[in-house]
């Protein structure tokens, strides 16, 4: 957008200021209400700086009101054309004016150097940008003039125009507008110095009033030539006109306002005048020049729209529309919708919104004129134009000229025949007036039962009505033959077709067919017969009647006696059917084209109707129906009637379609009539009043003419023919009454036969239906027609046998176990000898092989011994009894035997000639080899090993003392030697150990320096080098030092002191010589001894009575005293040993606190997931449901009370997710209430102990920070769940509202409630869910409030036990002043000793200084992403190297600290030899200084590479920030195309399913489907996977080439990172001298 600076203080921006803030007073904000902006910035989805805020059509109640668009600068960013630019053609050579005469700065203008384009840009004082024309030295004056054109691209109502020049003003130039593409450039405005000369008008700033107002003035108030640079012109379109005042009103100046383009036209240039000198320095150095014009603008809307918005033209072109308002429409709001003419349009002004107001045209026409003289008559002005449904008047009231309107509104052309119409108006039914024997309601046919249509009407049929077709007489009307029922015929309709009986008004078909069972057509009606029914009123119990399901598993029946019926319920999901008793089955075609009746009852179920609701079954067919076939309703929780007409005719719905001998041949043998009863899972259903039609011979009643009586053939008998003649029977045999009867055929050996199976009564030896065949036990051919065709078989047990030609006869029927043409061998599985051909006769027996031979074989034994011969199952022996050689099992076991391989290991079981392993054939164990176990010999014993050898296994032999146990390596016999041992059997040390024992070798440890070898003796000693000693050679001998430099000998002052060491040793010698002579002789006899002795304890008391009295303290000695102040002491380490105790209790708190925080966040993550999905459920669930709501509503205009159900239950989840979100917020607070106090508590803390308080602030002051920093999360959360849940509402308000505004057709909402209640019952379920998520919620703070409490009472016991320290520390202070005192020399060496800690510490601090810079300089170095995850893992090694620098500083400190104290108590046993020692320490400090400085020079060195460390990973910070904002893209891209692919897939599997769902072929459902289908196509090529996948391919080459880079800088990160480790080492871990220094 473009941003101009306006904060030149011309008079014109004054100028303007003022007449904005006249005009704001009249709400005009084209007018006053806008001035040009003073450093104005922002932006508009238009184009412009939004100087001031739209005004909306509606106030915040609903009601129109004046609207306007925002004010902005209409020509930001807009291209303006030039007539003339410098650089076009060539460089232009120009000078710059100045005040300096004498000196030009002159320049050259290129192409494209001072374009148009600089007019309108972001205009920035400190980097001008301006467009310049050609120089007066290329021509550029007067009459030549300069166009520069704005195109605005729409209508615009014009506030101002601003100029700011580069150049100096021009003397002469115009403003010009237009209102249209191609209208005429009108002036707007003329500035010149010479207005009448130029322009021929006076120079004048305003118009009087009463003058026309709408036209240009000249002023020269701008003319001058200074200033030369960023001189300004502002022009205002109603400065100057008296009516602007009053600008709603003044249509003229709302047209003088309006503008399209502008033009600026630069007429003269101002000069100095030396350019009549023809000097071309002078002449180049006039020219125009303009930094920026801005037009101050709205766009025109009328009063009627608040915002412009592009739209593209009819042309494909991008323009700036309004978005129209009141209902109005054009570019411009100009006009009122096409049906919204009922008043005149008009501009919208403050005081009137003339909203234009639609016409009455009851919904027929889409759009209307304003007329005039209809509303001088109505006060309504709207006149419909184009009425639909045949409409016409002023507002679509009444039909057209030979149109009627039908009772539902709608007109309907007459339509009148004019041949059989007296008129071709109808009346207001529709009705035309008819000629004689004319009928329709457009006289266009002729009546029933007339023919012959023409001029003078119709002839009359005389048709039959009980034969015509419905009882309507009626016949062709060209032909006169009438229009019968299906089985009539005849002109009249009067006679039966062939083959039917019976003609009757009462039979839809007119006539029965005749039935006959197919064996003639020619019948009548039968005598005797009348009608009756078949019922079940179950007055008594439940009349037999059953229910099962179509398994034909029984269902219990329940009998009602209060309602007299029965009724079922399943047990599951089945369909359970009640079944008719016996007295509706049997023969009952006299039921044909009866009806079938009962009542039914659901009881909560909802009826899923099928294909089988109702079922007969019969004649071994089955046919069925829904059960709201024929009319009939579906079954609910009212009792309902039912009925079912019994016919084949396709219009009864029967299934499948059966022809009328089919249908009839059903009820002739009637099996079962079932009734569906359920219909849902578990349902339950009542049935009552089951009513058969049929016709009984001899009752009473109507009689029953539809019963037929047959005329049979010949060979047959019976009413229906169904029944065979003597000497003759059905074929096929039992065929039943629809078979024919053939005659009787027997082969000569019988008279009669069976009608009914033709079964002749056979003699002669003969069987056989037709007596075709011999008896059993004869053989012979029985079709030879004489008694003796048939003879007796010569066969075992009068079998019977075959004969196979005339000298052959074999037995068929040989017992079990025999087999041969006479039965003379055993059977295959069998043995014996049935004939005695090997002695006595055995019968044959079945073979005994214990069920271990395979059934289906052949020859599994011997036929005459019966040993078995095929043993299978690893089995063997005569019966199959035992196992196989190298198996074991039970051979006998049922089914059959279970035999086993032996599984031995080879190498350690022993094996037989055969070189086979065999195990025992019962347990399965094998024989193993020596020193070998197992139940298949794979293991050695313990304590041997090497069983792969085959010949057993070899002792370990490990030696008891170097191994741990006896047991050694299975294979290799390596035994488990103890520390130090080595050897095959553990009998040994290794090298560099020595003592070999049951505890192992241990080390020799020979010192590196002092010994000749690492070996060592079996004692331990080392070969130790000249002058050194001990075990290890790690100690000089005596008077020898410097053991690295091979002992040498000490100086010789240390000769004195190994002569007085000497002494001593000599004196301590004689010493223990005297105390062995005490020893020996405890008692003394010197009395001069005694005497001295005594003495001396004189002396003795009278010091201690000294001592106590100086003390002080009660008479106690310094023993005494320093005894108790050892037990204050005591005490003292008692109580922090307790306040450690109770510090470590704290941390445990604090430890446990920081997993409840750990819990809290994992918490409030799951609540943000919660109800993350609860605002996923919303935008897509319930905006779906919505949504579909909408579209209905939209579609069928319905004011639904649904609707505003649906927007209650939304407000309602609204308000609950706001709830749980306060919940939420209520214990988030109480969470951060909760760890502030914690926070207060660890503070006190602090203040009583240093040490556990700074802790305690650190840990849980970190804690505090994610906790707080969770909770905001929470509240953001739960805030924007709130917001999401306030929009669905809004919404779902809308919607009511859209809905409230339409008609009310009648519409079926049933599924939009689903819908809404599904949503409803999910958003249910996720605030159960929310709830649940709460109440843990609160039980885990409840959890940590008891934690807070418990750390709470811990802080208070350390605070006590603290108190307690102090003043345990106060006595030992005091005791130790008391100590100090004594020793006044003590005490000046303890403050030389401080001196020299002082200096230590002074150097502690530079160190720790230095460190913590480092320290904190390597924490600014960011973390890298994964992509270069070894340069984070190398930088923390840098940092940990910083972290052990400045953990060594820390030491040196505690051990300067622990070294203070040990002088404070050492003092006065330690004084002299710390003066001896004072120089030599001091020499010692100064050279710790200078290594001090040096290490810290090192470290400044340091954290200068880590500052360049720091910039080198900021870039690579930006860097990783990019790979991230590029990953981040390519996730969403990712799963944006994922969930398009899954729509994709999902619209895909429902297509398939629907597919194969369909039942029949429908045109309309496959158009739908392929239209489906073509819109998820379109959606995957929209994916554009390919590309995608290409791209991130491109961007892993990127990434891989980044790494690379990433690699070579962490290869010198790593060298940085040494040279810091080397600046640790060199940081000293302790202060290594205790000595005091001199001052």
């Amino acid at each position: 957008m473009k941003r101009s600076r306006w904060s030149h203080s011309g008079s014109s921006t004054a100028r303007l200021l003022l007449i904005g803030v006249l005009f704001a007073s009249c709400s005009t904000a084209i007018l006053g209400a806008q001035r040009p902006p003073i450093n104005s910035a922002g932006g508009h989805e238009l184009r412009g700086t939004t100087f001031m805020p739209a005004l909306e059509c509606y106030d915040p109640y609903g009601r129109p009101q004046k609207c306007l668009p925002e004010f902005i600068n209409a020509a930001y960013q807009l291209q303006i054309e030039s007539t003339n630019t410098c650089g076009e053609q060539n460089d232009n050579h120009f000078c710059i004016q100045t005040m300096n005469q004498n000196h030009k700065n002159c320049e050259f203008c290129k192409y494209n150097d001072h374009n148009p384009s600089f007019l309108t840009d972001l205009h920035d004082p400190q980097s001008p940008t301006w467009w310049q024309s050609e120089t007066m030295f290329e021509g550029i004056q007067h009459p030549n003039y300069v166009n520069l054109t704005l195109h605005l691209g729409k209508s615009y109502d014009i506030t101002y125009v601003r100029i700011l020049f580069r150049s100096p003003r021009p003397e002469s130039f115009t403003i010009y507008k237009r209102t249209s593409e191609s209208g005429p450039w009108i002036p707007y405005q003329f500035y010149s110095a010479t207005c009448r000369d130029t322009y021929s008008l006076p120079d004048s700033r305003a118009i009087r009033k009463g003058e026309g107002e709408a036209h240009a003035l000249c002023t020269s108030e701008y003319s001058d030539i200074s200033p030369l640079r960023d001189g300004e012109i502002a022009f205002s379109t109603l400065e100057g006109r008296p009516s602007g005042i009053n600008f709603e009103r003044s249509g003229e100046l709302q047209e003088w306002v309006t503008a399209t383009d502008i033009r600026i036209t630069l007429d003269r240039l101002n000069t100095f005048g030396d350019e009549l000198f023809g000097d071309s320095q002078v002449l180049k150095s006039y020219f125009y020049a303009i930094s920026d014009i801005a037009v101050g603008a709205r766009c025109k809307c009328n009063g009627h729209a608040s915002k412009c918005v592009p739209s593209t033209g009819m042309h494909g072109e991008r323009t700036l529309v309004c978005e129209c308002r009141h209902n109005t429409d054009g570019p411009d709001c100009d006009r009122c919708l096409p049906l919204y003419n009922d008043l005149k349009w008009k501009r919208s002004t403050s005081t009137e919104v003339n909203e234009c107001k639609a016409c009455n045209c009851n919904g027929l026409a889409d759009k209307c004129f304003f007329d005039a003289n209809l509303f001088n008559r109505t006060g309504h002005g709207g006149h419909c134009l184009d009425c639909r449904e045949n409409r016409d008047g002023p507002n679509c009231e009444r039909c057209k000229e030979n149109f009627y309107m039908r009772d539902d509104g709608y007109c309907v052309n007459c339509a009148c025949d004019p041949v059989g119409s007296r008129s071709l108006q109808c009346n207001s039914h529709g009705k035309c007036q008819c000629k004689p024997g004319v009928t329709g309601d457009k006289c266009d046919r002729c009546d029933n039962n007339y023919y012959q249509f023409g001029p003078h009407g119709c002839q009359q049929c005389g048709c039959d009505s009980g034969g015509s077709h419905q009882n309507t007489p009626a016949c062709d009307t060209e032909t006169g033959i009438c229009f019968c029922k299906e089985n009539v015929e005849g002109r009249r309709c009067n006679e039966c077709k062939p083959g039917f009986f019976n003609l009757d008004k009462n039979n839809r078909f007119g006539c029965t067919p005749c039935f006959c069972y197919g064996h003639t057509s020619e019948c009548m009606t039968a005598p005797g017969y009348s009608i009756v029914s078949v019922t079940s009123n179950f007055n008594k119990f439940k009349e037999r009647w059953t229910a099962a399901d179509l398994n034909q598993r029984e269902v219990d029946i329940k009998y009602n006696q209060y309602s007299r019926s029965i009724g079922t319920t399943a047990q599951g999901n089945e369909h359970v059917y009640f079944q008719a008793p016996d007295r509706f089955l049997g023969d009952q075609r006299a039921s044909y084209n009866r009806d079938l009746k009962f009542k039914l009852q659901l009881v909560g179920q909802v009826a899923n109707t099928g294909v089988s609701d109702v079922i007969l079954e019969g004649a071994g067919s089955r046919i069925s129906l829904p059960i709201f076939a024929q009319g009939n309703g579906i079954p609910d929780q009212g009792v309902k009637e039912y009925t079912f007409r019994l016919h084949e005719h396709h219009d009864y719905q029967w299934q499948p379609s059966q022809s009328a001998r089919g249908f009839l041949s059903i009820l002739s043998n009637l099996t079962a009539i079932k009734i569906r009863a359920t219909y849902s899972v578990q349902g339950e259903a009542i049935l009552d009043d089951v009513e058969l039609q049929t016709a009984h011979r001899g009752a009473a009643g109507h009689p029953a003419t539809w019963i037929e009586q047959c005329t049979c053939p010949e060979g047959y008998l019976g009413q229906f023919c169904e029944s065979c003649a003597p000497g003759y029977r059905h074929s096929p045999a039992r065929g039943g009454p629809f078979m024919p009867c053939i005659p009787c055929d027997c082969h000569g050996h019988a008279d009669i036969c069976d009608s009914e199976t033709g079964r002749c009564i056979c003699q002669h030896n003969t069987h056989g239906d037709n007596c075709d065949q011999c008896a059993k036990g004869f053989y012979g051919n029985a079709l030879g027609g004489t008694p003796n065709d048939c003879k007796r078989c010569p066969c075992p047990n009068d079998g019977a046998c075959l004969q196979i030609n005339e000298d052959t006869v074999i037995c068929t029927e040989c017992p079990k176990g025999y087999f041969g043409s006479r039965c003379e061998q055993c059977s295959d599985g069998f043995f014996g000898d049935p004939t005695g051909l090997l002695g006595e006769v055995q019968t044959c027996k079945s073979c005994d092989c214990n069920g271990n031979v395979d059934p289906n074989a052949v020859g599994n034994c011997n036929r005459t011994t019966g040993e078995c011969l095929k043993c299978i199952h690893n089995t063997a022996g005569e019966h199959c009894d035992q196992c196989l050689s190298g198996h074991f099992g039970d051979p006998l076991a049922l089914p059959h035997g279970r035999c086993d391989r032996c599984s031995c290991y080879e190498a350690g079981t022993e094996q037989d000639e055969q070189s086979i392993t065999r195990c025992d054939q019962v347990t399965g164990q094998c024989q193993c080899k020596p020193n070998v176990i197992g139940r298949d010999c794979g293991e050695c014993q313990p304590g041997y090993f090497n069983i792969r050898s085959g010949n057993g296994c070899e002792n370990c032999l490990c030696d008891p003392v170097g191994s741990y146990n006896s047991t050694c390596d299975r294979y290799s016999g390596q035994c488990h030697c103890r520390p130090g041992v080595m050897g095959q059997r553990c009998d040994q040390c290794e090298n560099y150990f020595y003592g070999f024992s049951s505890e192992g070798c241990k080390p020799c440890e020979c010192d590196e320096s002092g010994s000749k070898g690492f070996q060592c003796d079996q004692n331990g000693q080392c070969p130790c080098n000249d002058n050194v000693e001990g075990r290890r050679c790690d100690r000089c001998k005596e008077n020898k030092y410097d053991r690295h430099r091979g002992c040498i000998d000490c100086p010789d002052c240390y000769n004195l002191v190994q002569d007085a060491a000497d002494l001593h040793r000599a004196k301590l010698f004689n010493l223990s010589q005297t105390l062995d002579e005490i020893a020996r002789t405890p008692v003394t006899n010197d009395d001069e001894f005694e005497a001295k002795l005594k003495a001396v304890q004189e002396k003795v008391a009278v010091l201690a009575q000294d001592a106590r009295d100086n003390s002080g303290d009660g008479g106690q000695t310094y023993a005494e005293v320093i005894d108790d102040l050892h037990k204050h002491l005591d005490s003292v380490r008692e109580h922090l040993v307790s306040a450690d105790k109770f510090q470590a209790d704290a941390n445990g708190e604090i430890d446990r606190a920081r997993q409840n925080y750990t819990i809290l966040d994992q918490i409030t993550e799951n609540a943000k997931k919660e109800l993350q999905q609860a605002l996923d459920l919303l935008n897509d669930e319930g905006a779906q449901a919505l949504a579909r709501a909408k579209e209905k509503s939209v579609e069928f205009g319905q004011q639904s009370e649904q609707i505003s159900d649906i927007s209650r239950e939304a407000r309602a989840l609204a308000d609950k997710l706001e709830s749980e979100a306060q919940f939420d917020l209520k214990n988030a607070k109480d969470a951060k209430d909760a760890v502030e106090k914690a926070h207060q508590l660890a503070k006190s803390a602090i203040d009583l102990q240093l040490k556990i308080g700074t802790e305690l602030r650190s840990e849980v002051g970190l804690e505090l920070s994610h906790v707080k920093q969770s909770l905001g999360t929470v509240v953001q959360t739960s805030k924007e769940a709130l917001r999401k849940a306030n929009e669905v509402y809004d919404t779902a308000l809308t919607l009511l509202n859209d809905v409230n505004r339409q008609t009310q057709p009648e519409i079926d909402i049933s599924q939009l409630k689903k819908d809404a209640v599904a949503a409803n019952e999910r958003a249910d379920e996720l605030l159960k869910q929310i709830t649940e998520l709460s109440n843990s919620n609160g039980e885990l703070f409840a959890d940590f409030e008891t934690e807070q409490e418990l750390t709470e009472a811990l802080l208070k016991r350390a605070e006590q036990q603290q108190l307690e320290d102090i003043e345990l520390l106060e006595r030992a202070k005091a005791a130790h002043d008391k100590a100090t005192k004594a020793v006044e020399q003590g005490d000046n060496t303890l403050k030389e000793a401080n001196n020299t800690y002082e200096k230590l510490a002074g150097f502690q601090s530079d160190v720790q200084r230095s460190s913590e810079s480092a320290e904190k300089a390597l924490q600014t170095v960011p973390n890298i992403e994964k992509e270069i995850q070894n340069a984070e893992s190398l930088i923390s090694q840098a940092e940990e190297a910083l972290d052990g620098a400045n953990k060594n500083a820390n030491e040196a400190k505690k051990n300067a600290q622990e070294a203070q104290l040990k002088y404070a108590e050492q003092a006065s046993k330690d004084a002299e030899l710390i003066r001896r020692k004072a120089n030599e320490t001091k020499v010692a400090a100064r050279n710790l200084r200078e290594e001090a400085d040096q290490l810290n020079h090192r470290v400044k060195l340091t954290e200068m590479d880590i500052f360049k460390l720091e910039e080198s990973s900021t870039k690579d910070d930006n860097l990783v920030d990019d790979a991230k904002r590029k990953v981040g893209q390519a996730k969403a891209d990712t799963q944006e195309a994922q969930k398009q692919i899954e729509k994709a897939n999902a619209d895909l599997t429902a297509i398939k399913d629907e597919l194969e769902n369909l039942k029949d072929i429908n045109t309309g459902d496959l158009d739908r489907l392929e239209n489906r289908l073509a819109t998820v196509e379109g959606e995957i090529n929209r994916v554009n996977l390919t590309g995608r996948i290409e791209k991130y391919r491109e961007q892993r080459t990127i990434q891989k080439n980044l790494i690379d880079k990433y690699d070579a800088e962490l290869r010198e990160l790593k060298d940085e990172v040494q040279n810091i480790g080397l600046i640790s080492k060199a940081l000293p871990d302790s202060c290594f001298s205790r000595n005091r220094l001199e001052p």
